[in-house]
């Protein structure tokens, strides 16, 4: 089946390139890192293709914004990073425009003769290896070989989306690397040339609360292992760390319920950058601080390169790491409720919706053996948005839980086993989290 998904790709790559000719492609994609690295990816393709298009990057598609999406007699539709999930509510646009869906999230059952389907679900590979970013770089190869150079947009992606160490990622890596791109296995930090105590308090996927976002806490940390901040009237950074060090970092993050696997791993540098923008976790992070503070076309502009925004990205970059501190120390019991099978954060008015899902995903970095729901409103929708992370029991599957749910409350919901979401209600939250606490337990009884 893995050469019917590489054949399916070449053939729809052929068909884009015909129909597509003297045409507008609009092009709709997810806000984040991903979904924002896949426009990258495909934009660039168009650009030398010679093709017209307009990009426009959406939270999430849902119900409430699909009107947002505006097409005339001819136009091309390209869906990136969503889609997959949605073909029944997009079905009336199917039905008039060219589609083209290039999506990893778990897709619902439909056919049509003008959808052109490239998601790896359909087929029978290991899906969970795959993010958009990666189907979009595959696609732009179906359209011309040298888009190879595309594979520094990818890696945006990939590591937005948690893909690094998969064998996919690992091989498109190995065989399209121009050099450009060292792989250096390390602490999983945005910079090893900061104050080691700033990239442990900012580096939120080792995520801690007595700990992330606050630098004082994490000086103390070092000191109360036996490391020294400072080297004279220098702080010291992570490349001036002993192996010893290092190891006692790591050990202690370890005794603190972080998983191993967040601590240590690859982290990939740009040759030929400065500094501040060559490690690859660090503009991943820059790129989803431009998204999560609604700055989406500066995440764009910068994942292309753009340097007229660098300044305007490091300072945004800069507020949202505020942000999530404040977040993180104001984030008390009443916003924390721990069932029996799973805990809930809500919102309430300290978490906005663009934030929900940072936050959920790095209370589930914790090695806990509970699934994370977090609950935030969103203004746009005018309904609750559910982000649902696991990273403990791989027998759940919290799209299919969340579905379940929204087609008894209400609301829509999609995803992947691990990483889902949902928006319900106002007024169901708390049917929601009784409905929730007990299918996990029921789903627990069976395991």
């Amino acid at each position: 089946m893995i050469i019917l998904f590489f054949e399916t790709l070449e053939r729809v790559g052929v068909i884009f390139k015909e129909v597509s000719k003297d045409r507008v492609i609009k092009i709709y994609s997810q806000y984040d890192p991903d979904g924002i690295a896949s426009a990258a990816i495909i934009a660039k393709a168009l650009i030398r293709l010679d093709r017209f298009f307009e990009i426009r990057f959406f939270k999430q598609l849902n119900s409430k914004n699909i009107d947002k999406i505006e097409a005339k007699e001819g136009d091309i539709l390209v869906f990136l990073d969503m889609g997959s999930g949605h073909l029944k509510l997009i079905e009336n646009l199917i039905e008039k425009h060219k589609t083209f869906v290039i999506d990893h999230h778990e897709p619902v059952k439909y056919e049509h003769g003008n959808l052109f389907h490239i998601n790896p679900h359909l087929f029978d590979v290991n899906a969970e290896e795959y993010c958009s970013s990666i189907l979009a770089f595959l696609f732009a190869l179906s359209l011309d070989r040298k888009n190879e150079d595309l594979l520094e947009y990818m890696i945006y992606g990939v590591v937005g989306d948690r893909k690094e160490d998969g064998k996919v990622f690992s091989q498109l890596l190995e065989k399209y690397n121009n050099g450009k791109i060292i792989v250096e296995n390390s602490l999983k930090v945005y910079s090893k040339n900061k104050p080691i105590h700033k990239i442990l308090a900012y580096s939120f996927n080792i995520f801690h609360p007595e700990i992330s976002g606050n630098e004082l806490a994490a000086v103390e940390f070092l000191k109360n292992i036996g490391i020294n901040v400072k080297n004279g009237n220098e702080w010291r950074t992570l490349e001036s760390l002993t192996e010893d060090e290092i190891k006692k970092i790591v050990d202690k993050l370890v005794s603190l319920s972080i998983n191993p696997s967040e601590i240590i791993g690859n982290n990939f540098i740009l040759c030929g950058r400065p500094e501040i923008f060559s490690n690859v976790r660090e503009v991943t992070s820059m790129i989803n601080a431009c998204s999560r503070l609604n700055k989406i076309e500066d995440g764009f502009r910068f994942c292309i390169g753009d340097k007229s925004v660098y300044d305007s990205v490091v300072k945004i970059t800069e507020e949202y790491r505020k942000m999530i501190s404040e977040i993180i120390l104001k984030l008390g019991k009443d916003h924390l409720i721990e069932k029996d099978n799973a805990i809930f954060i809500f919102g309430k008015d300290l978490i906005p919706d663009t934030m929900i899902g940072v936050v959920s995903s790095m209370y589930s970095f914790l090695n806990k053996n509970k699934p994370i729901f977090g609950i935030s409103y969103d203004e746009e929708t005018k309904m609750y948005k559910v982000s649902g992370r696991n990273t403990s029991n791989k027998n759940i599957n919290l799209r299919n839980i969340l579905v379940s749910i929204v087609n008894e409350i209400g609301g829509e919901a999609g995803g992947h086993s691990d990483a889902a979401g949902a928006y319900i209600p106002i007024g169901t939250e708390w049917v929601f989290v009784e409905k929730v606490d007990k299918i996990l337990g029921e789903n627990n009884g069976k395991g």
